[in-house]
């Protein structure tokens, strides 16, 4: 098997674990808001990652204006002059919460779960709509 029909493989699995264990639970969003981390780890094995992206915390002065192409600008409105402006950068990113990771061994067709989230404590207010 190629590298990429492994990387699809391992994928695969991932998700059809992930969809054994969570068939009850999950949230009808979340399938709007996941993101996927794929990567080979020191044993050769693909290790496959869930991740939802929280929101950015605004200041006070600050908020989202929607555009008409669907993409948000931060906007940021001065105190004493009440000008707003762009803000080109918000900070550093906000680092991914990994609700699931398996470890998915191709040769073995095993899936080992490293981490697991109970879905139904999710409050979907407070994560990002997958956008990429």
């Amino acid at each position: 098997m190629n590298i990429q029909n492994e990387h699809d493989e391992a994928i695969s699995m991932a998700c059809q674990k992930f969809d054994e264990i969570h068939s009850d639970d999950e949230p009808k969003w979340l399938k709007y808001y996941l993101s996927l981390n794929i990567a080979k780890n020191e044993r050769k094995n693909w290790v496959v990652k869930f991740l939802i992206f929280p929101k950015p915390i605004l200041e006070y002065n600050q908020y989202w204006d929607w555009q008409d192409d669907g993409m948000p600008l931060l906007v940021q409105i001065d105190p004493q002059t009440n000008k707003k402006s762009i803000v080109i950068c918000g900070g550093g990113p906000i680092p991914p919460v990994v609700l699931f990771e398996a470890e998915i061994d191709i040769n073995e067709n095993s899936v080992i779960i490293l981490k697991d989230t109970k879905l139904n404590q999710l409050d979907g207010s407070k994560y990002e709509i997958n956008r990429r």
